[in-house]
Protein backbone atom coordinates (compact mmCIF):
# COMPACT_ATOMS: atom_id res chain seq x y z
CA UNK A 1 0.00 0.00 0.00
CA UNK A 2 1.02 3.43 -0.88
CA UNK A 3 0.55 5.61 2.07
CA UNK A 4 1.21 9.66 1.79
CA UNK A 5 1.73 11.56 5.47
CA UNK A 6 1.29 15.24 5.26
CA UNK A 7 2.42 17.32 8.09
CA UNK A 8 3.04 21.13 8.55
CA UNK A 9 5.94 20.44 11.46
CA UNK A 10 9.28 18.93 11.31
CA UNK A 11 9.32 14.98 11.87
CA UNK A 12 11.62 15.69 15.70
CA UNK A 13 10.98 18.63 18.47
CA UNK A 14 7.30 18.82 17.81
CA UNK A 15 4.07 16.50 18.98
CA UNK A 16 2.59 16.11 15.41
CA UNK A 17 5.76 15.78 13.25
CA UNK A 18 7.09 12.23 16.14
CA UNK A 19 3.70 10.76 15.44
CA UNK A 20 3.65 11.65 12.12
CA UNK A 21 7.41 10.01 12.03
CA UNK A 22 5.94 6.88 14.28
CA UNK A 23 3.63 6.03 12.31
CA UNK A 24 5.31 6.35 8.65
CA UNK A 25 7.55 4.10 10.76
CA UNK A 26 5.27 1.32 11.64
CA UNK A 27 3.98 1.50 7.97
CA UNK A 28 7.64 1.11 6.54
CA UNK A 29 8.47 -1.79 8.41
CA UNK A 30 5.45 -3.36 7.65
CA UNK A 31 5.90 -3.57 3.95
CA UNK A 32 4.27 -0.08 2.63
CA UNK A 33 5.44 2.22 0.36
CA UNK A 34 5.49 5.49 2.95
CA UNK A 35 6.14 9.13 2.19
CA UNK A 36 5.86 12.00 4.57
CA UNK A 37 5.59 15.47 3.16
CA UNK A 38 5.90 18.20 5.70
CA UNK A 39 5.88 22.04 4.69
CA UNK A 40 8.26 24.36 6.49
CA UNK A 41 10.99 27.07 5.68
CA UNK A 42 14.05 25.33 6.31
CA UNK A 43 15.20 21.69 4.99
CA UNK A 44 15.91 19.24 7.99
CA UNK A 45 17.67 16.00 6.99
CA UNK A 46 16.75 13.23 8.51
CA UNK A 47 17.75 9.22 8.46
CA UNK A 48 15.01 7.21 8.11
CA UNK A 49 13.74 4.09 6.12
CA UNK A 50 11.05 6.18 4.47
CA UNK A 51 10.75 9.09 1.80
CA UNK A 52 10.42 12.27 3.08
CA UNK A 53 9.97 15.33 1.06
CA UNK A 54 9.98 19.07 2.38
CA UNK A 55 7.92 21.39 0.57
CA UNK A 56 10.15 24.94 1.14
CA UNK A 57 8.64 28.11 1.77
CA UNK A 58 10.12 31.41 1.58
CA UNK A 59 11.62 31.64 -1.66
CA UNK A 60 10.53 33.49 -5.17
CA UNK A 61 8.05 30.62 -5.75
CA UNK A 62 6.61 30.72 -2.96
CA UNK A 63 6.27 34.32 -2.36
CA UNK A 64 5.18 33.78 1.14
CA UNK A 65 6.98 32.74 4.12
CA UNK A 66 5.71 29.82 6.09
CA UNK A 67 2.78 30.71 8.60
CA UNK A 68 1.77 28.46 11.07
CA UNK A 69 -1.02 28.48 13.97
CA UNK A 70 1.30 27.90 17.01
CA UNK A 71 4.62 27.76 17.67
CA UNK A 72 7.12 26.35 15.47
CA UNK A 73 10.87 25.56 15.71
CA UNK A 74 11.48 27.36 12.37
CA UNK A 75 8.76 30.40 11.73
CA UNK A 76 7.75 33.15 14.00
CA UNK A 77 4.71 33.99 11.77
CA UNK A 78 1.08 32.86 12.72
CA UNK A 79 -1.91 32.52 10.26
CA UNK A 80 -4.30 35.34 11.98
CA UNK A 81 -0.89 37.96 11.13
CA UNK A 82 -0.53 37.38 7.47
CA UNK A 83 -1.91 39.51 4.65
CA UNK A 84 -4.75 38.33 2.46
CA UNK A 85 -1.96 38.58 0.10
CA UNK A 86 0.13 36.61 1.90
CA UNK A 87 -2.74 33.86 2.75
CA UNK A 88 -3.62 33.66 -1.51
CA UNK A 89 0.03 33.36 -1.87
CA UNK A 90 0.17 30.23 0.64
CA UNK A 91 -3.10 28.78 -0.71
CA UNK A 92 -1.81 28.85 -4.38
CA UNK A 93 1.61 27.13 -3.58
CA UNK A 94 0.55 24.20 -1.48
CA UNK A 95 -2.54 23.82 -4.08
CA UNK A 96 -0.17 23.30 -6.69
CA UNK A 97 2.50 21.44 -4.44
CA UNK A 98 0.10 18.92 -3.09
CA UNK A 99 -1.35 18.19 -6.71
CA UNK A 100 2.33 17.78 -8.15
CA UNK A 101 2.63 15.05 -5.04
CA UNK A 102 -0.14 13.55 -5.05
CA UNK A 103 -0.04 12.77 -9.01
CA UNK A 104 3.29 11.45 -8.94
CA UNK A 105 3.48 9.51 -5.57
CA UNK A 106 -0.18 7.90 -6.22
CA UNK A 107 -1.45 7.26 -2.72
CA UNK A 108 -3.91 4.45 -1.96
CA UNK A 109 -4.62 6.47 1.19
CA UNK A 110 -3.41 10.10 2.29
CA UNK A 111 -2.76 11.00 6.45
CA UNK A 112 -2.70 14.17 7.19
CA UNK A 113 -2.19 16.19 10.39
CA UNK A 114 -4.53 18.88 11.45
CA UNK A 115 -8.02 20.04 9.94
CA UNK A 116 -6.97 23.22 8.35
CA UNK A 117 -5.78 23.97 4.69
CA UNK A 118 -3.48 21.75 3.66
CA UNK A 119 -5.77 18.87 4.43
CA UNK A 120 -8.75 20.92 2.30
CA UNK A 121 -6.36 21.23 -0.58
CA UNK A 122 -5.26 17.25 -0.15
CA UNK A 123 -8.66 16.45 -0.28
CA UNK A 124 -9.19 18.56 -3.50
CA UNK A 125 -6.17 16.80 -5.13
CA UNK A 126 -6.86 13.43 -3.95
CA UNK A 127 -10.16 13.21 -5.70
CA UNK A 128 -11.46 9.47 -4.35
CA UNK A 129 -8.41 8.77 -2.66
CA UNK A 130 -9.85 8.24 1.29
CA UNK A 131 -8.35 10.87 3.87
CA UNK A 132 -7.68 10.61 7.25
CA UNK A 133 -6.68 13.58 9.48
CA UNK A 134 -6.12 13.57 13.18
CA UNK A 135 -6.45 16.81 15.12
CA UNK A 136 -4.65 17.68 17.71
CA UNK A 137 -6.63 21.06 18.55
CA UNK A 138 -3.94 24.02 18.22
CA UNK A 139 -5.73 25.23 14.81
CA UNK A 140 -8.56 25.94 16.53
CA UNK A 141 -7.92 28.62 18.21
CA UNK A 142 -6.74 30.49 14.79
CA UNK A 143 -10.04 29.51 13.45
CA UNK A 144 -12.03 31.22 16.15
CA UNK A 145 -10.17 33.73 16.23
CA UNK A 146 -10.06 34.77 12.29
CA UNK A 147 -13.03 34.17 9.90
CA UNK A 148 -11.05 33.56 6.81
CA UNK A 149 -10.14 30.15 8.15
CA UNK A 150 -14.14 28.84 8.38
CA UNK A 151 -14.38 27.56 5.38
CA UNK A 152 -11.20 25.81 5.01
CA UNK A 153 -11.64 24.36 8.38
CA UNK A 154 -15.26 23.26 7.99
CA UNK A 155 -14.18 21.84 4.16
CA UNK A 156 -11.60 19.68 5.85
CA UNK A 157 -13.78 18.22 8.11
CA UNK A 158 -16.60 17.32 5.44
CA UNK A 159 -14.04 16.11 2.89
CA UNK A 160 -12.17 13.92 5.69
CA UNK A 161 -13.36 9.81 5.40
CA UNK A 162 -12.46 9.81 9.68
CA UNK A 163 -11.23 12.17 12.20
CA UNK A 164 -8.84 10.86 14.90
CA UNK A 165 -8.65 12.41 18.40
CA UNK A 166 -5.71 11.53 19.82
CA UNK A 167 -6.86 12.72 23.31
CA UNK A 168 -10.39 12.58 25.20
CA UNK A 169 -9.81 16.46 25.34
CA UNK A 170 -9.79 17.11 21.67
CA UNK A 171 -12.42 14.36 20.91
CA UNK A 172 -14.64 16.56 23.09
CA UNK A 173 -13.50 19.41 21.41
CA UNK A 174 -14.42 18.45 17.96
CA UNK A 175 -17.00 16.87 18.65
CA UNK A 176 -19.37 20.26 20.13
CA UNK A 177 -18.19 21.96 17.67
CA UNK A 178 -18.61 20.29 14.57
CA UNK A 179 -21.08 17.85 15.91
CA UNK A 180 -19.41 14.92 14.46
CA UNK A 181 -20.41 11.12 15.61
CA UNK A 182 -18.51 8.03 16.54
CA UNK A 183 -18.40 6.83 13.16
CA UNK A 184 -16.33 9.59 11.56
CA UNK A 185 -14.75 10.93 14.75
CA UNK A 186 -12.30 8.25 16.61
CA UNK A 187 -10.58 8.58 19.80
CA UNK A 188 -6.94 6.62 19.46
CA UNK A 189 -4.90 7.29 21.99
CA UNK A 190 -0.90 7.94 21.41
CA UNK A 191 0.82 4.61 22.51
CA UNK A 192 4.25 4.52 23.28
CA UNK A 193 7.75 2.40 22.02
CA UNK A 194 8.20 -0.26 24.88
CA UNK A 195 11.53 -0.60 22.81
CA UNK A 196 12.37 2.58 23.95
CA UNK A 197 10.48 2.88 27.29
CA UNK A 198 10.58 0.17 29.95
CA UNK A 199 10.30 -0.50 33.50
CA UNK A 200 13.50 -0.53 35.21
CA UNK A 201 14.52 -3.37 37.50
CA UNK A 202 14.34 -3.16 41.20
CA UNK A 203 17.68 -1.48 41.76
CA UNK A 204 16.74 1.69 42.05
CA UNK A 205 19.10 3.63 43.60
CA UNK A 206 21.26 3.34 40.53
CA UNK A 207 19.55 5.22 39.12
CA UNK A 208 18.88 7.85 42.13
CA UNK A 209 22.32 8.38 41.76
CA UNK A 210 22.80 8.48 38.20
CA UNK A 211 20.26 10.95 37.71
CA UNK A 212 21.06 13.07 40.89
CA UNK A 213 18.00 12.75 42.49
CA UNK A 214 17.71 13.42 46.21
CA UNK A 215 16.95 10.57 48.36
CA UNK A 216 14.27 12.06 50.25
CA UNK A 217 12.52 11.97 47.36
CA UNK A 218 9.97 8.71 46.61
CA UNK A 219 8.03 10.09 43.80
CA UNK A 220 8.87 11.37 40.13
CA UNK A 221 6.30 13.80 38.34
CA UNK A 222 7.63 14.50 35.05
CA UNK A 223 6.84 16.89 32.52
CA UNK A 224 8.08 16.19 28.78
CA UNK A 225 6.85 18.23 26.50
CA UNK A 226 7.96 22.11 25.02
CA UNK A 227 8.51 24.33 27.61
CA UNK A 228 5.97 27.12 26.87
CA UNK A 229 2.51 28.61 28.00
CA UNK A 230 0.64 26.76 25.59
CA UNK A 231 1.55 23.52 26.83
CA UNK A 232 0.34 24.34 30.82
CA UNK A 233 4.37 24.83 32.04
CA UNK A 234 2.80 27.91 34.00
CA UNK A 235 0.90 26.06 35.59
CA UNK A 236 2.85 22.84 36.54
CA UNK A 237 5.11 24.80 37.59
CA UNK A 238 2.88 26.87 39.79
CA UNK A 239 1.41 23.61 40.88
CA UNK A 240 4.86 22.13 42.40
CA UNK A 241 5.66 25.26 44.20
CA UNK A 242 2.91 24.62 45.93
CA UNK A 243 3.04 21.30 46.57
CA UNK A 244 6.65 21.47 47.68
CA UNK A 245 5.29 23.97 50.27
CA UNK A 246 3.80 20.81 51.82
CA UNK A 247 6.05 18.39 51.46
CA UNK A 248 9.06 17.60 50.20
CA UNK A 249 9.47 14.01 49.37
CA UNK A 250 8.73 14.70 45.40
CA UNK A 251 10.89 15.26 42.70
CA UNK A 252 9.75 16.83 39.51
CA UNK A 253 11.91 16.56 36.54
CA UNK A 254 11.25 19.15 33.50
CA UNK A 255 12.53 17.56 30.27
CA UNK A 256 12.33 19.69 26.91
CA UNK A 257 12.97 23.48 25.53
CA UNK A 258 10.99 26.86 24.65
CA UNK A 259 10.03 30.07 25.45
CA UNK A 260 9.75 29.61 28.92
CA UNK A 261 12.99 27.80 29.57
CA UNK A 262 14.72 30.57 31.58
CA UNK A 263 11.70 31.23 33.97
CA UNK A 264 11.87 27.24 34.51
CA UNK A 265 15.89 27.31 34.62
CA UNK A 266 15.31 29.92 37.57
CA UNK A 267 12.76 28.45 39.56
CA UNK A 268 15.10 24.82 39.13
CA UNK A 269 18.08 26.88 40.66
CA UNK A 270 16.23 27.89 44.07
CA UNK A 271 14.95 24.02 44.35
CA UNK A 272 18.01 21.83 43.42
CA UNK A 273 16.88 19.37 45.70
CA UNK A 274 13.57 19.01 44.45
Amino acid sequence: MRILLLTPFPLIASQSGIYTKDIARFFSSAGHEVLVVNFDNKETFYNEPFRIKTVLFGNEESKVAFPCFTTHPHTDITFNSITNTQLNNYILYSRTKIKEIVAEFGPDIIHSQYLWITTELATEAAYNIPLICTSFGNEHQIFLEDARYADYVKYAVEKSRFIIAPSKQIELQLRGAFKLDAIKLKLIYRGYDDDVYKFIDENYNVYREYFGVNEKCKHIILYADPINYMKGIDVFLKSALMILSKRDDLCFIIVGSGDFAKEVESVCELNKQN
